[in-house]
């Protein structure tokens, strides 16, 4: 399911900078905070930029890596 999800011909519908309400997390902080991999790689190599986005707490998913 997840390849199918992340495949380039759907990257049109998915917003990558949206964040949760409660602490301001992208899907890369998520994935950063499981250590999720193979989501992180595929995240990062559409968009590479979001590893320096900031959540409510001023913590980007870089932090949450480095912390593992």
């Amino acid at each position: 399911m997840f390849d199918l999800i992340m495949e380039l011909k759907y990257y049109d519908y998915m917003d990558l900078y949206s964040k949760d309400s409660l602490e301001g997390c992208t899907a890369l902080h998520k994935a950063c905070e499981i250590e999720n991999i193979h989501f992180i790689k595929s995240i990062f190599d559409i968009e590479g930029e979001l590893c320096m986005v900031p959540n409510f707490l001023g913590r980007s998913p870089f932090y949450y890596a480095c912390q593992k």
